[in-house]
């Protein structure tokens, strides 16, 4: 794919470079080692009438092998934004076929996901038009194959490239099976493709009539936190309820920063994370799909660190997030406002009434309205040369010496083992010897671990060894005289112990549990230690009795020692952590003793489920933890 380049421009910027520098970054970072490599090869015939019209596709065909430069420039100067090279029409077809290929290999579950690196781009390739560089509409002759031939009954379109994708909005507009989200530079029209089409309003048309998303940018240095609402705010709750068999992304880097197209500023860590996000829809189906992106540095690290998220590692930390733009705040608003209508998910916040705004009773409602800076007029002839912005020599100096630094910054570093795991028989000796049928039972882990043993999951995990939490550690957050006082009921009488459980209500005790109390508190501590020492990416512990709601000085809901707080404290003390996350997921309302800092890389999960779901659950979540999908 590296032949098709302009003859008549050799500072064109869609470069045979844009090929080569991806796959050499991939190769750097060891990435295209660890794929499978799927075999190339043309579409036919059959899959491109199905969206493009005979005559464009001969006409193409015709140029095949022309070694008449002036005659191809011709051409071209009757369609905006491309060129024709003598190779164009094979590498076009390559690439609109490879992208079948792959997705026919994640269909027949070959693979889990992949990445096509083709060229020419697609996006821009109308029915009847080439435009925007592209001559074949590799996503979607890919999406309609698996509309028509595969069983997939509903594809997610995400076009990340910061120029719309108007021919795959086009493709689809009419049809619910498919759900197009651009986000794209825009300003009211006077960006590049410069459509009123482009904007938040069109929505599709018919059936389709809310499966057509457009948030256009209005503004450029937009940031990772801009695309980080844009994925949370409106894409993520439109996704799960959409429900994809397929995900599709036109992934252009044209975002990222140093882009003189975009001038945006995506840093290629962030990439990761938009990936990331999206591989929990659809089973993990997922194909990602080069578009633009046309500085050079900036699309090799975000298209190798796209490649390297799907590869199941771990995505890097971006740098602060800050309060998303008002522009974005307003572009994702009036999305929503025109949406709410047809998605369920966007109903919690209320509905819009003109009438109302401004009312002092009922507050003021965000209303958006449409302004075009665009021209419909549209030219018989194109330019074909020095028709691009072109950056000048200071400005891309300082643009490299960002991405150098952030490329400089960004760990990569890949723990030797995915999952650890901690799990001690010991800690079902802890039992409500009144009550055998009490919820808080052994079988709450021991089922757990079975189900574990069942499903082959513990063979993949790295096991940890058990160990009790030492004094000093539940000094760090209980008092020294509640500590004594649940120490001292290790091997009383049942008799005696019974009347400590009526002085606290909500629990009970039994000669072992404040052995099997230590055990569960010090496991959590051996996770944090795995995961922060960089031995394991992430961990779990199937541990009892549970925490959360322990607090410093009272034994409280079937807890006795606070383990989540404590292994926060022990990643605050002994490896001057700054920043945590704590997600509660438990059912019941964590009480009085709560540690939340603010966010780190490292998070843990310790469970607290009652053992008529947690037997199926759990081996779900470690699954998920270990990359793969039962």
């Amino acid at each position: 794919m590296v032949e098709h380049q302009c003859l008549w421009d050799p500072n064109y910027p869609e470069c045979p470079e844009r090929f080569t520098r991806v796959l050499e970054r991939c190769r750097e970072y060891g990435l295209v080692q660890r794929c499978v490599d799927i075999q190339p090869r043309k579409a036919t015939s059959e899959e491109l009438l199905k969206l493009h019209t005979p005559d464009r596709i001969e006409l193409l065909k015709g140029t095949d092998g022309s070694p008449d430069a002036e005659a191809l420039e011709a051409i071209s100067s009757g369609y905006d934004a491309i060129y024709i090279h003598p190779s164009t029409n094979e590498l076009a077809l390559l690439a609109a076929g490879s992208t079948v290929e792959i997705v026919d290999a994640i269909l027949d579950g070959k693979v889990q996901n992949g990445m096509a690196i083709v060229r020419p781009p697609g996006h821009h390739a109308m029915k009847s038009e080439y435009c925007g560089y592209c001559f074949f509409n590799n996503v979607a002759i890919a999406a309609q194959h698996a509309l028509d031939n595969k069983g997939v009954e509903r594809i997610l379109i995400v076009d990340w490239d910061v120029h719309h994708g108007q021919a795959t909005q086009q493709m689809f507009y009419d049809d619910p099976r498919v759900l197009y989200f651009s986000v794209h530079r825009y300003e009211h029209g006077a960006f590049w493709p410069n459509l009123r089409e482009s904007d938040f309003h069109y929505i599709g048309s018919g059936a389709g009539k809310g499966f057509n998303v457009n948030v256009p940018l209005n503004k450029t240095k937009m940031g990772n936190a801009d695309y980080l609402a844009i994925w949370h705010q409106l894409l993520l709750p439109l996704a799960y309820e959409f429900r994809p068999d397929l995900v599709l992304v036109s992934s252009g880097f044209d975002s990222a920063l140093g882009d003189e197209k975009g001038e945006m500023e995506i840093t290629p860590a962030c990439y990761s994370h938009l990936t990331s996000s999206l591989m929990g829809l659809a089973q993990g189906k997922l194909a990602v799909i080069l578009e633009g992106g046309y500085c050079l540095k900036s699309l090799a690290e975000g298209a190798a660190l796209t490649l390297r998220t799907l590869l199941g590692d771990p995505c890097p930390i971006i740098s602060k997030v800050d309060e998303p733009s008002l522009s974005i705040q307003q572009s994702v608003l009036s999305a929503i406002y025109v949406l709410r209508p047809f998605w369920e998910c966007l109903q919690f916040q209320g509905r819009f009434d003109v009438s109302k705004v401004g009312s002092k009773k009922e507050g003021t409602y965000f209303v958006p309205s449409v302004t075009f800076e665009g021209s419909d007029v549209k030219p018989t002839t194109f330019a074909t040369r020095n028709c691009y912005p072109d950056q000048n020599r200071e400005t891309i100096n300082l643009l490299d010496q960002r991405l150098d630094k952030l490329i400089k910054e960004t760990s990569l570093a890949v723990p030797k083992h995915r999952l650890c795991f901690v799990y001690d028989e010991r800690m079902a000796s802890h039992r409500n010897v009144n009550e055998p049928g009490h919820p808080e039972r052994p079988a709450r882990i021991t089922s757990i671990y079975q189900k574990l043993l069942e499903y082959g999951v513990l063979d993949r995990c790295y096991r940890l060894d058990a160990r009790d939490a030492t004094r000093e550690e539940l000094l760090w957050l209980h008092k020294a005289d509640y500590i004594d006082e649940i120490a001292v009921t290790a091997g009383k009488k049942q008799s005696t112990l019974n009347q400590l459980e009526r002085q606290y209500g909500s629990i009970f005790i039994c000669p072992d549990t404040y052995n099997a109390a230590l055990l569960s508190a010090g496991s959590s501590h051996q996770i944090v230690e795995s995961i922060l020492s960089g031995e394991s990416r992430s961990g779990i512990g199937v541990i009892r009795p549970p925490g959360h709601h322990a607090e410093c000085d009272e034994a409280y809901g079937f807890c006795f020692f606070n383990n989540t707080a404590l292994a926060a404290k022990y990643a605050i003390e002994i490896h001057q952590l700054e920043r945590i996350l704590i997600i509660d997921w438990d059912v019941l309302l964590t009480m009085k003793f709560t540690i939340i800092t603010r966010y780190t890389s490292w998070y843990n999960v310790l469970l607290s489920l009652t053992d008529d779901i947690m037997c199926d659950i759990v081996p779900r979540i470690l699954s998920l933890y270990l990359g793969k999908l039962y």
